[in-house]
């Protein structure tokens, strides 16, 4: 008598794959929430990148969420082991195989962005002529800016964007406050092409350079190599792999996102020589600040603004631009722009009500980094209209304010 026919064992259950499948397009729906609402995946402290809650949520939904659905579905679907097995593995597969075709895409990236540099990296700067001027614009004997002109020339096999700049240097030590200038070449063809150029600088910024004896002026050119729309495309996709890291999940990529590439650096093209005692004195100095208060403009009960006032001496008059941070969120700047009038002048640094509140907590408010310059720093491309001279940019101490209660803001 024969026996009867025995099914064959099941493997896993047929339903691992809508388990999968579920946990894919639950995935795909925290991300498109990520990119449809601008949700931050990291907030910025310092020096280093801490995730957001949301930043928590979506990390744990790519290495962590997997198991709690391999773990349903081995419950439901029985048997548990084999099935939880089958489940993870499928997830951990799909992860690596959408990882190796993102890195496969952003390494043929790298490829075409290595070719351009090293062909620009061929270029050749000549600098045809160079002179400068020590020049006395207010005729009382005293130097109160250097100036610079001359002509380069650019010999390129590969166009684009290419930045010249000239700074000083001194015991082969970069000089504070001593960078020149720059100039954007724009070469939008192969060949040769000349460019005239002419900068300044104020004396007073390399005034402790200068008494220590004579300083260089060096010549740095880069190319700008921006990224094209192919690559923000494969950035987009390598943002969502699992499993590289060198592409973070904000979109960062320092190695693609490398924007501008050393060509080629001149040294001592040049020699600045001057006795400090020749220099206009600083345009503005610093002698003390005054005080701190909240202003409520609008009568309502709440501060519309904090005002932080201090006393200077000026030589210059006309229109100042200021920005400063508070120490403990120094990626928040709060910037703004006044007057200054010539002789002992108040200067009201305004802090506006709501982007105090950015900051989050209670004062006292540990001001730093607070700068006050004659012309805009913050002019779009970086290129500024120049038009207060000398060019001064004057450095403040720390300041710490009163005591004040963040919900008083409005």
């Amino acid at each position: 008598m024969s026996s009867p026919a025995q099914s064959p064992t099941k493997v896993f259950h047929p339903a691992v794959f809508r388990v999968v499948g579920l946990y894919f397009a639950s995935l795909v729906v925290l991300i498109f929430l990520t990119v449809v609402c601008k949700f931050k995946l990291y907030s910025r402290m310092e020096w280093f990148g801490f995730p957001t809650a949301w930043g928590w949520l979506l990390m744990a939904w790519f290495y962590v969420v997997p198991f709690i659905f391999g773990a349903g579905g081995g419950f439901l679907l029985k048997p548990f082991i084999r099935n939880f097995v089958v489940i993870t593995a499928l997830i951990f597969s799909f992860h690596s195989v959408y990882t190796f075709f993102a890195f496969s895409l952003r390494s043929g990236y790298l490829m075409t962005l290595e070719a351009e540099a090293q062909a620009s990296r061929r270029s050749e700067l000549s600098l045809k002529s160079l002179t400068h001027k020590y020049q006395d614009e207010n005729g009382d004997g005293l130097v109160d800016r250097v100036a610079m002109v001359g002509h380069w020339e650019l010999k390129t096999d590969s166009p684009g964007g290419y930045l010249a700049a000239l700074y000083l240097v001194q015991n082969n030590r970069l000089v504070a406050g001593g960078s020149i200038g720059q100039q954007k070449l724009d070469m939008e063809a192969q060949g040769t092409r000349g460019f005239d150029f002419a900068f300044s600088i104020n004396p007073v910024n390399i005034k402790d350079a200068l008494s220590s004896g004579p300083v260089e002026v060096h010549l740095d050119l880069k190319k700008s190599i921006p990224v094209s729309g192919a690559g923000k495309s494969i950035l987009a996709f390598c943002r969502w792999a699992p499993f590289l890291d060198r592409t973070g999940f904000e979109g960062e990529d320092p190695e693609i996102y490398q924007t501008l590439l050393s060509i080629v650096n001149f040294h001592r093209i040049d020699v600045l020589v001057l006795d400090p005692a020749e220099i206009q004195r600083d345009q503005v100095i610093f002698v003390r600040y005054i005080n701190d208060v909240a202003r409520d403009l609008d009568g309502n009960g709440l501060y519309d603004e904090l005002l932080v006032s201090l006393l200077v001496d000026s030589i210059y008059s006309g229109p100042i631009y200021y920005s400063l941070q508070e120490e403990s969120h120094p990626e928040i700047f709060f910037q703004n722009k006044t007057s200054i009038a010539k002789g002992a002048d108040v200067i009201h640094l305004v802090i506006d009500g709501t982007d105090l509140k950015k900051l989050g907590k209670d004062g006292p408010y540990r001001l730093t980094n607070v700068n006050v310059l004659n012309n805009d720093p913050y002019c779009p491309s970086g290129k500024c209209d120049l038009k207060n001279l000398p060019v001064f940019t004057l450095y403040l101490p720390k300041y710490v304010t009163q005591a004040y209660e963040l919900n008083k803001f409005e």
